[in-house]
């Protein structure tokens, strides 16, 4: 699609008409299926039951989380203690809170539909001497023995970028290493007035380098904007046209590189965000983080916490603020979705999805769940605003700024399923709004849910459009002006138009989330071209756009 929602930037492509009338189905049993029991449920959701802690050591006195590695089973899992002199356990909505009692070695079981898991827990005496910043781990679940990441290792607290929160390391299925930019400081805002928060948008080029184990030079990205040299690029004075201009680089702000294949060993990442100003450009910060990739032993201690920090600018003035949330939330969404990997084969083609393209409205409102991390989220949002007008179109725009603005474009096929080869390509996954965080960007639909999944946790009717190529956030507003709406995005009206659909006494408007700059609500494009046909977003009434409300 031009301007702001070209066809490369869609995770909903070309492939769905096509993956409808498959010929085939094949289940693949990701590693995750393995460890963890490939049984369905009632609903027909994955039934894999296990921990996401198998395994920790903890001070007699400190508190530690456990929870089912799948969230579909935290209303009914129940937990008990085999030793309950070394640890006591106290367990709510599915989360089991472990406090170290007496040194000494115990372990809890869960119970939950007959299926059970353990883990395995050390008690020890407290220790008096300094501590350094905890360990970050992030675990390869697609790895036989659950290889793992050691983040920032031996720094001191909020060392590094992944410990800064402004690098996210993923696994993906294919093997492959994913870094990618999940976080924005304040520091950075800072650089020059111009900026507003988002990378994409802030920076003229933002290049990647990966160094692997014994200093060999691993991967690279460029990510560049599609702008004419001699403009002057950063500041207030952008245009429409810089602003929604094209990206060089597909995956955007994110590197990937198979590590399976690299082996283990220290890797170092290096990011440099290139300013350009009338005189030239110049390398204005660079954010740099290393990890130890290291053998697994089939256990998992995932009880650190990780931090994401937001600082954007909008109309209003600069907003920012920083969460700190468990890597087992995010570990448990991540695990469920990707056990959901189905391929479909047609034409001669096979692509890889998450879900059913026949059961959409469905899969949306099952995904669409926040959990935790993102009530903190909105809880932090309702924060930054300071306003008591939350149920007001001005509030709604604030989250729709927010999204769009500190959330980048990242493709599905880097992020969660491909790398090199014939499929990297036909990957269509859809991301739990806790995924599109730790990541900090994901594709069309993947920022539509989580706007969606923020907007209904504000107490507003929220939904997902789906058309030809794209998916839209939706939010049900009773009294939205949208005669200004146009002129607030400082768009022409010739491409653009309101997108909004009757229902009953509200009405839903489209919210764009992958634009890199706010955009009012409703305002969505009228021309685009889709495999060679033009459709007009803003025509609801047609029989290829579909609302569904969450």
């Amino acid at each position: 699609m031009r301007a702001s929602l070209r066809s490369d930037r869609s995770g909903i492509s070309g492939m769905a008409a096509a993956v409808i009338t498959a010929v085939s189905v094949i289940v693949i049993c990701m590693s995750a299926y393995i460890l963890l029991g490939d049984d369905k449920g009632e609903d027909g959701r994955s039934a894999a039951f296990g921990l996401s802690t198998t395994s920790i050591t903890i001070e007699e006195g400190e508190i530690v989380t456990v929870t089912p590695i799948s969230y579909i089973y935290l209303d009914s899992v129940e937990y008990s203690v085999y030793d309950d002199g070394v640890v006591s356990i106290s367990s709510s909505g599915g989360y089991c809170d472990v406090t170290g009692m007496t040194p000494g070695k115990t372990s809890i079981t869960a119970v939950c539909e007959g299926r059970t898991a353990s883990c395995e827990i050390e008690v020890v005496e407290p220790t008096d001497h300094f501590i350094m910043a905890p360990e970050l781990r992030v675990y390869d679940m697609n790895s036989p023995d659950l290889d793992l990441a050691i983040l920032d290792a031996n720094g001191f607290f909020g060392s590094g970028g992944f410990r800064t929160g402004e690098l996210a390391l993923s696994f993906n299925a294919a093997g492959y290493a994913v870094v990618s930019l999940a976080g924005y400081t304040k520091d950075t805002l800072t650089i020059d007035p111009g900026f507003i928060g988002n990378y994409l948008t802030d920076f003229y080029r933002i290049a990647f380098s990966v160094t692997g184990p014994d200093g060999q030079h691993v991967a690279d990205s460029t990510y560049s904007r599609n702008v004419a040299d001699s403009l002057p690029v950063m500041g207030p004075w952008r245009t429409a046209s810089d602003i929604f201009g094209s990206s060089s680089n597909d995956s955007c702000a994110e590197v990937g590189f198979p590590i399976a294949s690299l082996g283990y060993g220290e890797y170092s990442i290096s990011v440099d965000l290139i300013h350009k100003i009338p005189s030239g450009t110049y390398i204005a910060k660079t954010i740099t983080g290393t990890f130890e990739y290291m053998e697994g032993d089939g256990t998992m201690d995932s009880n650190e916490y990780f931090v994401r920090p937001y600082a954007w600018k909008d109309g209003s003035g600069i907003h920012g603020f920083e969460i700190e949330f468990p890597y087992y939330e995010y570990l448990m969404y991540y695990s469920e979705n990707t056990a959901r990997m189905t391929t479909y084969i047609s034409g001669g083609t096979t692509y890889y999805m998450n879900k059913d393209p026949e059961a959409e409205k469905e899969y949306v409102r099952n995904i669409c769940v926040g959990g935790t991390l993102c009530n903190l989220l909105s809880e932090k949002l309702e924060s930054a605003y300071g306003g008591s007008d939350l149920g007001t179109p001005e509030y709604a725009q604030f989250i729709l700024t927010f999204v769009q603005i500190c959330y980048g474009y990242g493709a599905d096929n880097i992020l969660y399923y491909g790398g090199d080869g014939a499929y990297s390509s036909n990957t269509d996954y859809w991301a739990y709004p806790a995924e599109t965080v730790w990541a900090g960007n994901g594709d069309c639909e993947d920022t539509s849910i989580l706007c969606a999944m923020l907007l209904k946790n504000a107490g507003f009717g929220a939904g997902v459009y789906f058309v030809p190529g794209h998916a839209i956030a939706a939010v049900a507003l009773t009294d939205y002006d949208t005669s200004k709406a146009l002129d607030i995005s400082h768009l022409g009206t010739s491409e653009y138009g309101i997108m909004e659909t009757q229902t009953g006494p509200v009405t839903y408007y489209g919210c764009e989330t992958t634009t890199e700059r706010s955009r009012a609500i409703g305002v969505i494009d009228t021309s685009v071209d889709v495999n060679g046909t033009v459709y007009d977003y803003c025509d609801t009434s047609a029989d290829w756009c579909k609302l569904y409300v969450i």
